[in-house]
């Protein structure tokens, strides 16, 4: 059953609605095997049912259900409690107003100083309650049709550890060759996808992420009916952070013989161009792709092709586009409109291939002033 996304009268309402609905959720799908007092489990069905109207009332739901023996509650609903405090304080008035970032902003305030299993928990805990949200909301009555948050949180934990001043990976014009040749299956060590349906999703997926510079959400976000040709280019708006949107256009011989093969063998819910990729899974047409898990074979595909870098996910694509879109032109406002950057200090990370100039002008200058000729202006014989 669907619901709207933003129901009574505040964001607090929504809230306290999904978190309610998320609990009754996890309750219903988590082992029952060591539950030792099934009445008070009943109770708290009853309790749930009848719609809390504080979060200190859905807390001590929980407490009760743990306290019946099935104590994995605690671990998914603790976060989505703190998560309802810190949006409060946020004082947004839409559950469409939650964004990616607002989540990872909240998981790095609200998981500082706790262990690594522990901020795996809260990752885990955001990408399951917003994925049930997905696909339980509708924006219209008896449309079927939702808002989704494509949250690409797979990243999180290593951009907290990261290092701010760090150029971007981004793969070789070699080892690209050597990616898409072992998707295809005509490189030296081809991939074994499970199903022709998956060897067609990551073999569309990969090229429209790198040779469009797309997010995984904005990738998973395309919808089919909205893609044009025209002389040769495939156009398709993306929705990008923000809700804003911007038009990408790829080759159309980029991308073939898999979108029309991906085109015609399957067709996916509320329109979209990707949903699932696991052919085995039943009724996979109507599943939407999780992007934690393509991000993961993503990694898994890139590991395998013998490719190691800082950044594994699917995100290494788009870094790859934008370095060589500015190494092909130079031209930094044309690489922050393609990339949907609201700020410009976001795309001056990728002039980083000219840095290297800038230190061949640094040892000419040292050479300079001690008079003498630097390697640059007299280069060694061969």
């Amino acid at each position: 059953m669907r619901f709207p996304l933003d129901i009574g009268e505040s964001l607090e309402d929504s809230l306290l609605f999904w978190i309610t609905r998320y609990v009754l959720y996890k309750k219903t799908n988590l082992s029952d095997a060591n539950v030792t007092d099934q009445k008070l489990l009943e109770e708290c069905d009853i309790k749930l049912n009848n719609s809390p109207e504080t979060i200190e009332e859905i807390e001590q739901i929980v407490k009760d259900i743990a306290d019946s023996g099935m104590k994995g509650i605690k671990s998914f609903f603790v976060p989505v409690k703190k998560l309802h405090i810190y949006l409060k304080r946020r004082k947004l008035t839409s559950m469409k107003e939650i964004s990616e970032d607002i989540v990872k902003q909240f998981l790095s305030s609200s998981t500082a100083g706790m262990k690594k299993n522990t901020k795996k928990n809260y990752k885990n805990a955001m990408t399951n309650f917003f994925g049930y949200i997905s696909k339980h909301n509708e924006n219209t009555p008896n449309s079927g049709n939702g808002y989704i948050y494509n949250l690409e949180l797979s990243t999180w934990k290593r951009q907290q550890l990261q290092n701010r001043d760090e150029l971007p990976a981004f793969l070789e014009e070699k080892e690209v060759h050597t990616l898409l040749g072992n998707i295809s299956g005509n490189g030296e060590l081809p991939y074994e996808f499970t199903s022709e349906r998956m060897y067609l999703f990551y073999n569309l997926f990969v090229r429209v992420a790198l040779f469009g510079g797309t997010r995984i959400a904005e990738a998973l976000g395309i919808k089919r009916k909205k893609i044009t040709r025209k002389d040769g280019l495939l156009k398709f708006p993306v929705v990008g952070k923000g809700d804003k949107i911007r038009v990408i256009e790829i080759s159309e011989a980029l991308l073939q013989p898999y979108l029309d093969e991906w085109l015609y063998s399957t067709r996916c819910t509320d329109d979209l161009l990707f949903c699932s990729p696991d052919g085995r899974k039943k009724g996979a047409d109507e599943t939407l792709a999780n992007s934690e898990s393509v991000s993961h074979k993503i990694r898994d595909i890139l590991e395998h092709s013998g490719i190691k870098k800082v950044k594994m996910g699917a995100h290494l694509f788009r870094h790859t586009y934008a370095t060589t879109i500015y190494r092909i032109t130079k031209d930094q406002r044309l690489l922050q409109e393609l990339l949907g950057h609201s700020s410009s200090a976001s795309t001056l990370v990728y002039t980083h291939i000219e840095r290297e100039r800038v230190s061949q002008a640094a040892r000419m200058l040292d050479a300079a002033m001690q008079g003498k000729k630097s390697e640059e202006e007299n280069p060694p014989e061969q």
